[in-house]
């Protein structure tokens, strides 16, 4: 994989800040892995090209039936085999994409105060809940910054503040409320939480388990066998309660922007319709 350079880091933040954006440290990190990604599906495709180089020599010995045969036998069999090495390739591929370093190497590196567009996501602070506004509850600063900056782009109105700044539900007046997290215990747990405060109008907007299945996203790997905080058995499936227990999470930031927009319009739409706790992504 390529390496990641000052340069690759200035032109993918100059991207992100296009058309006067904001973003968040973890938004770039994600977005310079995803820009130095080796293409895949190379040891297959290079094994296939060799059967193929063998059936076409057959056709310079036809002459000698003996060599014929065994260049044919050799080289469906070197494309039987690379075809299923590719097929295992594709599977892997659309699992994980792989990152270029980690994420506290990145910020050490590459994370200056002077880069355009870039939140300061420590000095973030929950915002005072007006009556009658919709609420996005965060699990993290980090989330909660993106959150805010992606209301902001698309002209949405909400109150965005962190799980620890909800108040409970009689100093509320008729909230919508969206949960926002990334796809892990602590995240997950969100809703949990907030439903055992006494809120039961909840909306989860992102991002689940279920919501990356299939997908081929920078997904985290840690160690399998890591137990939930508390029960999440009324918020997540049994399938996606697998999924955690794995060891993989997936970061709200690893997303694009587009869709992370999506899914906070239609949880705002959606928590002034209905009562229903559901994902939106």
């Amino acid at each position: 994989m390529p390496e990641v350079t000052e340069q690759i880091v200035a032109t993918e933040a100059g991207d992100l800040a296009e058309g006067e954006r904001r973003y968040t440290p973890r938004q770039l990190y994600y977005a310079v892995c995803a820009s130095v990604e080796v293409p895949q599906y190379t040891t297959g495709q290079g094994i296939i090209g060799c059967g193929v180089i063998g059936l076409v020599a057959a056709a310079f010995f036809w002459h000698d039936v003996r060599i014929v045969f065994a260049l044919v036998i050799v080289g469906s069999l070197l494309i039987a085999y690379g075809m299923r090495t590719r097929a295992t390739e594709r599977v892997l591929a659309k699992a994980v994409r792989p990152r270029a370093l980690g994420y506290d190497d990145f910020v050490r590196r590459f994370i200056k105060p002077d880069l355009p567009g870039l939140i300061d996501v420590a000095a973030w602070r929950a915002q005072e809940i007006s009556a009658g506004a919709s609420v996005l509850v965060c699990d993290s600063a980090e989330n909660a910054a993106l959150a805010e900056e992606v209301l902001r782009q698309e002209g949405l109105e909400a109150v965005v503040i962190d799980a620890a700044s909800l108040p409970p539900p009689a100093m509320l007046v008729a909230p919508n409320l969206v949960a926002v997290h990334d796809a892990s215990y602590p995240g997950c747990a969100v809703v949990a939480d907030i439903n055992d405060a006494g809120h039961e109008r909840v909306v989860d907007a992102c991002v689940r388990p279920q919501d990356v299945d299939g997908r081929r996203l920078q997904i985290i790997e840690g160690a399998p066998g890591v137990r939930p905080p508390r029960d999440l058995s009324g918020v997540l499936t049994p399938a996606e309660l697998m999924w955690l227990g794995t060891g993989k999470r997936l970061d709200l930031a690893a997303l694009p922007r587009d869709e992370i927009a999506a899914a906070l319009r239609a949880a705002l739409n959606q928590g002034s319709e209905s009562d229903a706790t559901t994902s939106a992504l």
